[in-house]
């Protein structure tokens, strides 16, 4: 590598000329457009710098020359000057400075060479010269003689020192901008009580903060600081939205790890603290979990929603927010409220529940079977045994659970989790059930054959209680079973008593149950048929008006005719879906009924038994199916 061609000068032992080249050299070569050549550059620059000062010992005057002056009579003549028209043909001579030092020889070869004349030679390839041609030419331009390096030991030493005294340095520094960073921090804290934000903004506004090293010291000040629990809320909250630190949290994570983990904790459970706060004026169940003491209050775990509400509070802060619990709340009246309600399962409204069950539902069954064995019971014994019954059958069936007996087994599992689901469950049921419930209109069934109906409408009704449990609430089965009691025992008493009174309690069970769930499943399993809702609800009103009003024109026996009729009020049930509020549709039952009663129209076939019991429910699912299509528009729903 040839230095002198890289920087673009000439051989020198200036210093300065070398460092002026290599500066000129740096603006045309950058690291970053070419890392190579300006490496290439970079140790010409520092190899020149070293064989300066053998181009500067070159320059001193020759010990061996001196000798030659003090031989030769203390002083060499000067030479004549040459002609001008010599000095323009000859070259000029060479600089002491740039020829390079010779040895000394001896005084025969000096002499030798100096009677010589100067002839120009040819200039020969130098694999044509002899081999002593060669030796003579390296003996008259020898090698510059390099001086020894340095000590390596010594530099090292040297670069000892120089970085301790840069590292004292930066110490010294750091330690300034830590001491300023602590006074402005000091200020601060002792003004933030007031208006944390616009301190804030005044103490970026300082000049100090222009020094990076004291922006730093602030920050970690800053962090340190919400961690500890002196730290007020609004302040910590102010610190947090001024830093930024919710979307970058590197550098404080990176230097106080702990500090920036609890002081992003006690953020967390400052914002749900104050969440909580909102809600526990209307929410009981929080304002117990934010109370100082429980009290009277642990007595509210008999009413289900509070208890209920209490045990989602307490599995969401035990789950997603325990810095919530570990900073905020009293720890031992939370382990006792969730002590108190974690096995709560029977409640008031359990009981009530189960007293209605045992004075209406269990009590009219029991009346209807001792009739049917003429059997003769004092009417107060048999209603304190029935709601005795109610209450315990309740009270073991929430606290027992009996279905999860069930549940545990895999064959069990599959027929909940898998096959409920299927259309052949879900929908399956409702043909079967249009099928018997029309055949109970049939008149004087044979005592077998209404045995056997009987039990096929019981199992219907358990399968419709399973297929509908992925969409009924208790309270539907509950008011679907006193229902069911109700209007069983007034068809057992009237027109189809040959067929018993539990049969007719599943057939008007299994009737509720298709009530209470419409027609919405149905039409969404099959939406590209959804246009023909409209149409289909329309022709169904017509068929109404036309069954009711034609009863005592039409050509079908009575029976037949009823059990059209009966048909099409299942019908109208996949078409429609109830909307009921339960005082709504307990007045609304009231006035429909009085309405049935008094407007009914005078024909003599809708007096006679089963057609004056279709009449009311034929009215019912019309005006669901009213309700329904004028709030489709208002909802965009056609069942809403």
């Amino acid at each position: 590598m040839n230095v002198w061609a890289l920087l673009g000068i000439a051989p020198t032992a200036d210093e300065r000329e070398i460092k002026r080249a290599y500066a000129r050299k740096l603006k045309l070569t950058r690291p970053d457009d070419d890392p190579a050549a300006f490496q290439a550059l970079n140790e010409a620059y520092q190899m020149a710098l070293r064989m300066a000062p053998h181009y500067a010992q070159a320059e001193e005057p020759d010990e061996a020359d001196e000798q030659d002056k003090q031989d030769n009579g203390g002083w060499i003549e000067q030479a004549e000057p040459e002609p001008v028209a010599a000095q323009l043909h000859e070259p000029a001579p060479q600089p002491a400075w740039e020829r390079p030092a010779t040895p000394q020889r001896p005084q025969a070869v000096r002499a030798q060479h100096a009677e010589a004349p100067s002839a120009p030679e040819e200039q020969v390839e130098a694999w044509e010269q002899p081999l002593a041609a060669l030796r003579e030419e390296a003996w008259e331009h020898p090698v510059p003689f390099l001086r020894a390096l340095p000590d390596p030991v010594a530099l090292e030493r040297q670069r000892r020192r120089e970085r301790e005294r840069a590292r004292a340095e930066a110490q010294a520094a750091s330690d300034a901008a830590f001491e300023v960073a602590r006074r402005l921090w000091a200020d601060f804290i002792n003004l933030s009580t007031v208006a944390p934000k616009w301190h804030l903004r005044k103490l970026a506004d300082s000049e100090e903060l222009q020094n990076l090293e004291v922006r730093d010291h602030l920050e970690l000040f800053a962090i340190g600081y919400c961690a500890a629990e002196s730290c007020p809320e609004d302040l910590r909250e102010a610190i947090v939205t001024f830093y930024g630190w919710e979307d970058d949290d590197s550098f404080v994570s990176r230097r106080l790890p702990d500090a920036a983990g609890e002081a992003f904790a006690r953020l967390r459970a400052d914002r749900a603290y104050a969440a909580l706060l909102e809600r526990s004026s209307s929410e009981p169940a929080v304002a117990a979990l934010l109370a100082d003491g429980a009290g009277w209050r642990f007595g509210r775990t008999l009413r289900s929603k509070f208890t209920r509400t209490l045990q989602d509070e307490i599995a969401r802060i035990r789950t997603y927010q325990p810095e919530l619990l570990h900073f905020k709340l009293n720890r031992d009246l939370f382990e006792e409220w969730e002590r108190r309600v974690a096995g709560r399962r029977y409640f008031l409204e359990t009981a009530l529940w189960s007293l209605v069950l045992g004075l209406f539902g269990i009590n009219l069954l029991a009346e209807l079977l001792l009739d049917y064995w003429g059997l003769a019971v004092e009417s107060g014994i048999r209603v304190a045994v029935c709601a005795a019954l109610g209450v315990a059958g309740g009270a073991f069936w929430t606290l027992k659970r009996p279905l999860t007996w069930f549940q545990n087994s895999e064959r069990m599992a599959w027929l909940l989790h898998e096959q409920r689901y299927r259309a052949g469950w879900q929908l399956g049921w409702i043909p079967v059930y249009a099928l018997l419930s029309a055949l109970l209109f049939v008149p004087d069934p044979p005592r077998v054959f209404a045995w056997l109906l009987g039990t096929a409408l019981v199992g219907c009704a358990l399968v419709a209680s399973f297929a509908n449990s992925v969409m009924l609430a208790k309270a539907h089965y509950i008011m679907g079973g006193l229902g069911a009691c109700l209007f069983g025992g007034a068809m057992a008493s009237k027109g189809f008593a040959a067929y018993g009174y539990v049969t007719c309690i599943a057939s008007a069970y299994c009737a509720l149950q298709l009530l209470y769930r419409g027609g919405a499943d149905l039409w969404a399993r099959i939406p590209e048929h959804a246009h023909l809702l409209l149409p289909l609800r329309c022709t169904w009103l017509a068929g109404t008006v036309v069954l009711v009003l034609g009863a005592d024109r039409s050509l079908l026996p009575l029976a037949l005719h009823a059990a059209l009729c009966w048909l099409w009020v299942l019908g109208g049930m996949l078409l429609s879906n109830p909307t009921i509020h339960y005082f709504a549709a307990g007045v609304g039952g009231v006035v429909l009924l009085f309405g049935m009663s008094t407007l009914r129209p005078a024909s003599p076939v809708l007096s006679v038994m089963p057609m004056s019991m279709l009449v009311t429910p034929l009215f019912g699912v019309a005006i669901f199916m009213f309700m329904n299509m004028i709030r489709a528009k208002k909802n965009q729903h056609p069942f809403s």
